[in-house]
């Protein structure tokens, strides 16, 4: 397939890249028809308390969610963990706040909270105002 690109995906049962076709990894707002949204990143790292794992942080993030926004990616290695997020950028700016203030709720104010336009990003306990 000469239109495919290697994306890699670690771990054991895995070794060798998986090859997917170039229109498979088109950004959602860039699909012709779909509504626009801001990309933001959860991002652990450190490993997370040992009665928390990542699906539970992602069960947290998708109800702050709602229907407006969606995770759209989820990864992890040996410097820590992420989630990719896209929101209604109507509602992002809250949005934000909110996942923020849920993760501090849940002792994760360590966790950090990066949008598309930052570099860095910012601890969830910043962002919640605390």
């Amino acid at each position: 397939m000469d239109d495919a690109a290697p994306v890699p995906i670690e771990g054991p049962e895995m070794p060798a890249p998986l090859r997917l076709p170039r229109e498979l990894m088109a950004e959602p707002a860039a699909v012709e028809g779909a509504p626009p949204r801001v990309f933001v990143e959860v991002v652990g790292r450190r490993a997370l308390p040992d009665d928390v794992d990542r699906d539970d942080v992602e069960d947290l993030v998708a109800g702050v969610l709602g229907p407006d926004g969606e995770i759209t990616g989820a990864g992890g290695g040996a410097s820590g963990w992420n989630l990719d997020i896209e929101v209604d950028p109507a509602r992002a700016t809250e949005l934000v706040r909110l996942i923020a203030a849920a993760l501090v709720e849940q002792d994760l104010g360590w966790v950090t909270l990066r949008s598309e336009d930052e570099a860095t990003g910012r601890a969830a306990a910043e962002m919640a105002g605390q």
